[in-house]
């Protein structure tokens, strides 16, 4: 299943030091999607790749609607007492 999301991207360079999430260009005609870290002067990447477009972490979270993993369900596994969930808490 595909979904497109809209993303509002910042252009420029960041105000603050931290990680963001940035669509990276590689040459002319490829590029990707990586967090990378800012250090106040310039991005944390590889030279030949270039930062086109960045958001801070939490403006990427707030704009998905993600849900978290359904609960893990460990299988029994021998040795172990039937019926027991070795997750539970005692």
């Amino acid at each position: 299943m595909n979904v497109e999301i809209i993303l509002n991207w910042r252009y420029g360079v960041p105000e603050l030091s931290g990680m963001y999430f940035a669509a990276v260009k590689y040459g002319e005609s490829a590029g990707s999607f990586e967090f990378i870290n800012w250090n106040e002067s310039s991005w944390d990447i590889d030279s030949g790749k270039e930062v086109v477009a960045f958001m801070e972490l939490h403006e990427f979270k707030n704009q998905l609607s993600i849900q978290w993993p359904a609960e893990h369900k460990k299988q029994s596994t021998a040795g172990s007492e039937s019926g027991s969930d070795p997750w539970a808490e005692a």
